[in-house]
C-alpha cells in the first residue's frame, strides 16, 4: 500500500507536472498572445495618430490654401473695383467732355442762327428803307415832271 501512495503519488507528481508544464505552456502562449496584441494596439494607436496628424496636416494646409486663395480673391477684387472706378471716371470725363463739345456746337448754332435772323431783319429793314426812298424819288421824279409839265404848258400858252 506504501508502494501504492507512492506510486500513485508519483503518478499524480508527474501529471501534475504535466499540467504545469502544460499551464506554462498556455501560459507562455498568453503572454505571446498579449504581447501581440499589445503591439497590435501600439502598431493601431501609432498608425491612428500617424493618420490624425496626416488629417491636422492636411486640414492645415486647406486652410492655409483657403486663406491664400481668399486674399487672391480680394486682391483680384479690389483690383477689378479699382479698374471699374478709373473706367468709369474716364468714362464721366468722356462724357462731359462730349456734353461741353455738343453745348459749343449747339451754341455756335443758336449763334449762327440768331446772325441769320438778325440779317434778314436788318435786309428787310434795308430793303423796306430801299423802297422808301426809291418812293421818294419816284415821288420827287413826279413833281418835277409835273413842274415841268406845268411850265410847259403855262409856256404854251402864252
Amino acid at each position: 500500500m506504501d508502494k501504492q501512495i507512492i506510486d500513485l503519488l508519483t503518478e499524480m507528481n508527474k501529471e501534475m507536472k504535466g499540467i504545469k508544464s502544460d499551464m506554462h505552456s498556455l501560459k507562455t502562449d498568453m503572454h505571446n498572445r498579449i504581447d501581440t496584441i499589445n503591439t497590435d494596439m501600439h502598431s493601431l494607436k501609432t498608425d491612428m495618430h500617424n493618420r490624425i496628424d496626416t488629417i491636422n496636416t492636411d486640414m492645415h494646409s486647406l486652410k492655409s490654401d483657403m486663406h491664400n486663395r481668399m486674399d487672391t480673391i480680394k486682391t483680384d477684387m479690389h483690383t477689378l473695383n479699382s479698374d471699374m472706378q478709373n473706367r468709369f471716371d474716364t468714362m464721366k470725363t468722356d462724357m462731359q467732355n462730349r456734353f461741353g463739345t455738343i453745348q459749343t456746337d449747339m451754341h455756335n448754332r443758336f449763334d449762327t442762327i440768331e446772325a441769320k435772323l438778325d440779317g434778314v431783319g436788318g435786309q428787310f429793314e434795308l430793303t423796306n428803307e430801299s423802297r422808301i426812298n426809291e418812293m421818294d424819288f419816284i415821288v420827287d421824279k413826279v413833281i418835277k415832271m409835273e413842274k415841268e409839265l406845268y411850265i410847259l404848258k403855262n409856256q404854251n400858252s402864252n
